[in-house]
C-alpha cells in the first residue's frame, strides 16, 4: 500500500519533532482514511547533513493501525 498525509510539524527543545494530519491508504483494491501521529529527531552529523530517527503511529478509521520505525537523511541548502 501506498500512504499519503498532510501533517503538521511543531518543533521544539533542539531538534524534537511532533507530527500530527490526515491520511489516505491507497491499495489496489481498496483505500482506507487514517490518521497518523509521529515524533523525530532532527540530529546535525554534519553542517550539511542530518539524520532523523522516527516513529509514526497510523491509525486507520476502521480500527486497525500501523507502527513505522525509520531512519532519515536530511541535506541542508
Amino acid at each position: 500500500p501506498l500512504v499519503l498525509t498532510l501533517d503538521a510539524l511543531y518543533q521544539f527543545g533542539g531538534g524534537f519533532v511532533l507530527t500530527v494530519g490526515p491520511g489516505v491508504e491507497l491499495e489496489p483494491d481498496e483505500s482506507f482514511y487514517l490518521v497518523r501521529v509521529g515524533a523525530e529527531y532532527e540530529k546535525d552529523i554534519t553542517d550539511s547533513f542530518y539524520l532523523l530517527p522516527n516513529v509514526f503511529l497510523d491509525q486507520r478509521l476502521d480500527g486497525y493501525n500501523t507502527w513505522t520505525v525509520g531512519l532519515g537523511v536530511g541535506l541542508k541548502l
